[in-house]
């Protein structure tokens, strides 16, 4: 009896999986079914949205009338878009087609002018490379000049060695106060930080 009771169950059971899988598949079909489209505008403005910087004027209608697949094709090979108005447009920022080199002939960094003003570098033998090289030490000069006046101007800002006792201790009280005033500061709200902010010179 009990033989035939198991065999029973194995035979229900054998008919039921199969069952029971084609009732899934039917309810996944239906489910898949179910799931609306979206129309060709909200696709185009969720592709600009999801693989660019978000549509631009004009972009919706543009990608619209192109075609989704033929837009991602071109944004796959970018080789293939026509660049001749961006060109047209960047022509003018002569530095975008210069190498390294030409760039630090025509535009010397300051090191290099520092290094020519001081000897340590040769002046370039171009006339015209010789005339930028020579603009820019002068505009070095002044600058150094500008700073070793300002910097006699702040004698008070010496070396704390170079200073007297009583400039020292000026100088520490000075940084104890600014120390409190910022620490007062920090345990305002942002608006009264603020406020105070606004009152400093």
């Amino acid at each position: 009896m009990t033989k035939y009771k198991r065999l029973l169950c194995l035979l229900a059971l054998c008919l039921a999986i199969p069952g029971g899988l084609l009732l899934a598949k039917e309810k996944r079909a239906q489910s898949k079914a179910v799931v609306p489209q979206m129309d060709d505008s909200k696709r185009v403005i969720h592709a600009l949205n999801r693989f660019s910087f978000g549509p631009r004027p004009g972009d919706v209608e543009r990608l619209r009338a192109m075609g989704l697949d033929k837009w991602f094709e071109q944004q796959l090979h970018p080789e293939k878009i026509d660049d001749h108005a961006l060109e047209a447009r960047l022509s003018g920022f002569s530095t975008l087609a210069m190498s390294t080199r030409e760039m630090v002939e025509k535009f010397p960094p300051p090191a290099l002018v520092k290094a020519v003003a001081e000897g340590k570098a040769p002046m370039p033998r171009d006339p015209q490379e010789r005339a930028i090289y020579q603009k820019q030490i002068e505009i070095y000069q002044e600058r150094k000049a500008a700073k070793q006046e300002k910097g006699e101007a702040n004698a008070g800002d010496a070396d704390p060695q170079e200073m007297s006792p009583e400039q020292q201790a000026e100088r520490r009280q000075a940084r104890m106060q600014a120390q409190q005033k910022a620490d007062a500061m920090l345990d305002m709200t942002p608006e009264e930080r603020m406020q105070e902010l606004g009152r400093m010179s």
